[in-house]
């Protein structure tokens, strides 16, 4: 393993004996990807093997690899080049401007068209076309002055005629005329009447539509698929759907059986079987097949993981300052207890750990929590730190970095300090190291045991 080595203000690349491996000549290195990395001397950027030799020639504005495709996209003077990882070249100076698609397809910009290729710099859809939006599978929408659907080897499968076209699913488009939409199904080519106010998601074979204000399912004919009328209705999960009647949201099933009255204010997911109800401020739980688990008494049910989901009973206190709780805790899919409702906020469970407040308010200006202290919970309850950490980032490689007294550390998923609070910076780790700056503001590499790479 090679790692960013600092010496002075060069960099070069030792192993983890901190022996020199590539010389310290370069002004900015960034880590290796696979087997290759980008260095810069003063304002030109290129690219170098393990062993130090040149792949690609110093002298560019940028150099960005993808490993997962194992390219290099090079900028020279506005124009980008697409290379092998190991420095061959596939398209010379092509394109102003690219975005990773899927797999291993790019959309790219040139000379203001827009156009596809593929990792062996293979072009698609070079038909002059202003925009492209990616659909799943082969299939694009693209706009030639109006809209139209065409697959990756420029097949036409709608010719650009209409005035919009969007993706309802992977085999189902809503088609726009000006004035009404139409159903359009890619497996069976068939595309209904205009006669649609709008069209919504499809799942699993069943859409959404409306008509004067009125929401119904439909097919993939574009027939009605029940014929019941609501004021609203959205997709929950597989075979189930919130509607709203009279302001009030209920439950029906792709039978068109009334799993759950609309007397509720909001209903959402919670977990494959289990929905969030919530009426008059309070939220509950209540099953697929109706059945309430527990009555709306939170005040909040977050998202369940890791089998555990935070939620606070008493509810928030709003002044001028901020919002603050004092009762979150955490319970399982049945709404039963499992962390007593003792913290100022909680932070979903991750890996079996969890992250709770002591002192926080809610600022309405960040829409955030602020002050306070945060420790590292696990799943039965026992604080596994001291509420002592100002900020704590998100979980990378087993890992998360904390903040106290203004200093940048590294707790592992057991809650332990891996390496206490010291830099006044830090990235999150990836392969297994981070780049950390100092009381001095040098920053260099360090590795999860610690060990620094600089002199």
């Amino acid at each position: 393993m090679l790692i960013p080595f600092r010496k002075s203000n060069k960099w070069g690349f030792c192993n983890t004996q901190k022996e020199i491996i590539i010389d310290c000549i370069f002004d900015k290195v960034r880590p290796f990807q696979r087997s290759v990395a980008v260095v810069r001397i003063g304002n030109k950027y290129g690219l170098i093997d393990c062993v130090g030799n040149v792949i690609i020639n110093i002298e560019n504005e940028r150099v960005e690899i993808d490993q997962f495709h194992n390219i290099v996209w090079v900028n020279f003077k506005g124009k980008f080049s697409l290379f092998l990882i190991t420095g061959e070249l596939l398209l010379l100076n092509f394109c102003e401007s690219y975005s990773f698609l899927y797999d291993s397809y790019y959309l790219v910009n040139k000379e203001g068209y827009e156009f596809i290729i593929d990792k062996w710099g293979n072009i698609f859809l070079d038909m002059k076309v202003e925009k492209i939006w990616p659909c799943g599978g082969d299939l694009f929408i693209i706009c030639v002055e109006k809209f139209g659907l065409y697959n990756l080897y420029s097949k036409k499968i709608l010719s650009c005629d209409f005035d919009d076209l969007k993706k309802l699913d992977d085999l189902n488009f809503g088609v726009f005329n000006g004035s009404k939409w139409a159903l359009y199904n890619y497996s069976s080519d068939n595309l209904s009447s205009f006669k649609f106010d709008d069209l919504f998601e499809f799942n699993n074979g069943v859409g959404i539509a409306s008509i004067d204000d009125k929401y119904f399912l439909i097919n993939c004919a574009g027939d009605f698929f029940l014929n019941i009328f609501f004021d609203e209705i959205e997709y929950l999960v597989f075979g189930f759907y919130k509607y709203l009647k009279n302001e009030k949201w209920g439950i029906i099933n792709v039978l068109g059986h009334n799993v759950v009255a609309n007397k509720y204010d909001s209903i959402k997911n919670f977990t494959s079987d289990t929905f969030i109800i919530e009426k008059q401020g309070r939220q509950g739980l209540i099953s697929c097949s109706g059945k309430v688990i527990i009555d709306p008494i939170f005040r909040e049910i977050g998202k369940i993981t890791d089998g555990l989901a935070l939620a606070t009973i008493e509810g928030f206190r709003q002044s001028i300052f901020g919002i603050t709780n004092g009762n979150f805790g955490y319970i399982n899919k049945f709404g039963e207890t499992i962390i007593p409702f003792q913290f100022d906020f909680c932070r979903n469970f991750e890996n079996g750990i969890g992250l709770v407040n002591s002192g926080g308010k809610f600022s309405i200006v960040s829409e955030s929590y602020v002050n306070g202290y945060w420790a590292f919970i696990g799943s039965n309850g026992r604080l596994l730190s001291d509420f002592k950490y100002s900020k704590v980032g998100n979980n990378y490689e087993g890992i998360y970095t904390v903040v106290q007294n203004s200093k940048w550390g590294f707790v592992n998923n057991n809650g332990e300090e891996i390496i206490p609070p010291q830099y006044y910076y830090c990235t999150n780790f990836e392969n297994s190291i981070a780049l950390v700056e100092n009381h001095k503001n040098l920053t260099f590499y360090i590795d999860s045991s610690g060990n620094e790479y600089w002199m």
